[in-house]
């Protein structure tokens, strides 16, 4: 089975994420903005990977977008986000229905991601320096490391399930 990993990395979390399933599933991995229904037909594991902002997946429409030349092929999403709970089923619903994946056939799985108010631009850093500004009111303690050092979550590990499902699908063909 040949894999298609598409992703769009705003600050590289999503990209490591695209180059440790290269690795362990094999194929080949291009940006969003490559993706086309004629690349599309090659593949029978279609893989998209983004980042999560305010509940929302970016890039993820214009995913689905072609989602009508996916038909008879595994289809996959993944999404990180600045997190290190671990994710209810109560939480990974929401974002399907957020996202409004409901409607299609896909897998989605959630990752951890990372932060860095260095690398934030416009709204971004904007949100987080509200957040912050909101949250030092209701914590007992200084809220401004958040500023001051990048926190790194991604974690190859955390792809074993979706791996395992594509090595699955693999073994049945």
């Amino acid at each position: 089975m040949k894999n298609l990993i598409v992703y769009y990395s705003k600050y590289g979390h999503t990209k490591r994420y695209a180059e440790f399933l290269k690795t362990r599933i094999g194929g080949d991995m291009i940006t969003i903005d490559e993706l086309n229904k004629k690349v599309l037909k090659d593949y029978d594991n279609v893989i998209f990977g983004s980042s999560l902002r305010r509940n929302t997946i970016l890039k993820l429409k214009n995913f689905l977008k072609l989602y009508k030349y996916m038909d008879g092929k595994n289809v996959f999403v993944f999404a990180n986000g600045f997190s290190t709970m671990q994710v209810s089923d109560e939480t990974k619903q929401f974002l399907i229905d957020m996202n409004g994946l409901y409607d299609y056939h896909i897998r989605f799985y959630l990752v951890p991601g990372g932060f860095s108010y260095a690398d934030l631009k416009g709204i971004d850093k904007k949100m987080i320096d509200f957040s912050l500004k909101i949250g030092q009111k209701d914590a007992d303690q200084d809220l401004s490391l958040f500023k001051e050092r990048e926190i790194d979550l991604v974690n190859p590990n955390a792809l074993d399930r979706m791996v395992d499902v594509i090595h699955e699908l693999e073994r049945r063909n």
